[in-house]
């Protein structure tokens, strides 16, 4: 209370120089009318211009003041007291007042350059927990969207100053660092016909479009219906084709497989069987390209699910 007491008393002197110093510029002009004369009600277009300053300066206070209150960042809406209670706490606090003014000297900076030269948007915290940047959409849209003729996302290193991750215009992606994923193989778009499953085996037919196996053995095998590709290929950013399928290319994937040509055992090759769309054990004799991988599980009697890493010759 006495600091704010303080700053009170501090702001009304402040506010009384100033007008001092107008009035003292006007009367030498001989455009203001002295301190005996009554002011003037400012015209139409000066109220709503206040009006307009006033409303932005009461948001940019409010805003500042929740924003590092941390209330704007929880996942329920807090009771009006414990709003109040934080307000009042960052008001007596003197490192609030140094932060607004450099939000307030940011937003001007960007309206006075246009954003020529300036950075539109800055996020900026020193906090171990928290977040410099948070995109929120509690909705289905998009929660942040980039656009512009460059890169559209970098991501740099602070100590040393480094480059990290880059998104350039075109799509493309360069990183430092791996990418991981709890998938386990690169899997390519490509036609197919309808009716397919993730885990099937799967042909190339007569169309050049992918098929389900029919037979055992069958030498216009493809490969297997990836079930949660790693990577994928053949596909653009914004593309939804539905007559297109994920084929298993390299990696660990789940093949339907049954035991018609024996158990299944760890290390086995694989082949297409009699059953639609599964594999079966592929035996010794395979011809040249009928083999879709090995199976790293094993399938003692029916039918069922292995992992099988791919290897198609």
């Amino acid at each position: 209370a006495d600091y704010l007491g303080l700053v009170g008393a501090q702001c009304g002197a402040h506010l009384r120089r100033i007008e001092a110093a107008l009035r003292a510029m006007n009367q030498a002009a001989g455009s203001m009318p002295s301190r005996t004369t009554p002011w003037k009600r400012p015209s139409e277009g000066q109220a709503v211009m206040l009006t307009r300053i006033a409303i932005v300066l009461a948001i940019v206070i409010g805003w500042e003041s929740l924003a590092r209150s941390g209330l704007l960042y929880r996942d329920v809406v807090p009771p009006l007291p414990l709003i109040g209670r934080e307000l009042a706490m960052l008001l007596i606090d003197r490192g609030f007042y140094h932060n607004l003014a450099v939000t307030f000297g940011e937003v001007a900076l960007a309206v006075a350059i246009g954003g020529g030269n300036a950075t539109g948007v800055l996020g900026q915290t020193s906090s171990s927990n928290d977040y410099g940047v948070w995109a929120y959409n509690s909705g289905t849209g998009v929660a942040l969207r980039t656009e512009g003729s460059g890169n559209l996302i970098e991501s740099w290193d602070l100590s040393p100053v480094n480059l990290r991750f880059v998104v350039d215009n075109s799509g493309n992606v360069r990183a430092d660092g791996t990418f991981t994923s709890p998938a386990a193989d690169f899997a390519e778009m490509l036609p197919a016909k309808s009716g397919l499953e993730p885990a099937d085996v799967l042909v190339i037919d007569e169309d050049g479009q992918l098929a389900l196996s029919t037979y055992a053995y069958q030498k216009t095998v493809a490969g297997v219906y990836s079930t949660k590709p790693a990577f994928m290929g053949g596909v653009l950013a914004n593309e939804t084709d539905l007559s297109k399928v994920p084929l298993a290319v390299v990696g660990i994937i789940p093949v339907k497989v049954t035991n018609e040509n024996g158990i299944i055992k760890p290390g086995d090759m694989l082949t297409s069987s009699n059953t639609a769309g599964y594999a079966m054990r592929a035996g010794d004799e395979a011809p040249n390209g009928t083999v879709i991988g090995k199976a790293l599980g094993s399938m003692e009697d029916g039918k069922g699910l292995v992992e099988m890493f791919v290897i198609l010759q």
